[in-house]
């Protein structure tokens, strides 16, 4: 059975559900890829990695992702709503910030207010892809 972004949202409520700073963020992890492969499929998966002119894009794929989102390019080439885009862009953004701290800065205190917070977010993005047009499950 394939694995799709909404069984990261319920490892992310499933972790909330137990203590320990490590569940914490793990739910923030779970619920910020569960952000990710849902706006993935905004753009049928596809992240740039270079520009019109052949250059290689700066940044990891995950920010060369939200960047594509804000900056209208991917509103453009999916004839999709930029406001909508930019949104979803920056909210991956924030997401991954928080991430970021989950995964990496172990000296920095993660908790349960933030993970819930991204849970919820995760779930509003889940709501805005699919009520854009020609998104599929």
């Amino acid at each position: 059975m394939a694995v799709n972004y909404d069984c990261f949202m319920e490892l992310a409520k499933a972790s909330m559900g137990n203590t320990g700073e490590q569940w914490t963020r793990n739910a923030v992890s779970r619920a910020y890829y569960c952000m990710y492969h849902s706006v993935l499929r905004v753009v049928n998966g596809q992240v740039p990695s270079h520009d019109k002119d052949g250059n290689k894009i700066p940044g990891g794929a995950h920010e060369r992702f939200f960047n594509y989102l804000c900056d209208g390019d991917a509103a453009t080439e999916h004839k999709l709503d930029p406001v909508i885009l930019k949104k979803l862009g920056l909210k991956l953004k924030t997401g991954h910030y928080h991430r970021v701290t989950a995964d990496y800065k172990l000296h920095q205190k993660v908790n349960k207010l933030t993970a819930q917070q991204l849970i919820n977010e995760a779930e509003e993005i889940d709501k805005l892809v699919s009520g854009l047009k020609n998104i599929t499950v």
